[in-house]
């Protein structure tokens, strides 16, 4: 993947910032999806790593910092070339006693992105569907069926990030993730 697609990716990744469920407080809620979603990239980074150009099945099972595991099955499709990446990948990823952030984490999940990106702007759609428990730290069930998309734009003297959510977190509308929905930051000249 080509430099603006790994940067996006982080962003995207690290912008998803909450979750509610109905037995579970917003507090706790967004605890545990801020420690699911770390597996989520952090696995997944791995089950990438072994990655060529084309489709690559994938079976990778990642050791959780704190204990357990999450196994990523699914595709990988990277055809990035030297004008840009068009890059999917669509996993079943299985929690067993997950620990993140205090967190475990059991259950199952669809995970989904797709990529489209140049050297100036990218477009990045995921889509999480699913149920998980959270034990630890926080204690409860959590549904997800969320589309977010992340739309970025990279100059010389400006970067903007515009990103969108929906659908059912925990029990909760995701597009309660959409306080802003852009992100622009100046760029100085050197």
């Amino acid at each position: 993947m080509n430099k603006m697609t790994r940067i996006f990716l982080a962003v995207g990744l690290l912008s998803f910032a909450a979750c509610g469920d109905d037995s579970l407080s917003e507090e706790d809620s967004q605890k545990g999806f801020m420690a699911t979603n770390a597996v989520l990239a952090q696995g997944g980074a791995g089950a990438q790593s072994a990655a060529v150009q084309g489709l690559l099945s994938v079976d990778y099972t990642y050791n959780c910092i704190e204990g357990g595991s999450a196994k990523f099955v699914g595709e990988l499709d990277d055809t990035s070339q030297d004008t840009g990446t068009d890059a999917t990948f669509n996993y079943t990823v299985t929690f067993d006693g997950c620990v993140s952030q205090g967190v475990s984490i059991t259950g199952e999940m669809v995970y989904s992105l797709d990529v489209l990106a140049n050297d100036t702007d990218a477009t990045v759609e995921y889509s999480y569907v699913g149920n998980v428990s959270f034990g630890g730290d926080i204690s409860g069930d959590c549904d997800l069926d969320i589309y977010a998309k992340f739309i970025t734009s990279n100059t010389d003297t400006n970067a903007s990030v515009s990103y969108e959510y929906r659908g059912n977190m925990c029990g909760n509308d995701a597009g309660s993730l959409n306080a802003s929905g852009t992100i622009n930051v100046n760029i100085p000249q050197t």
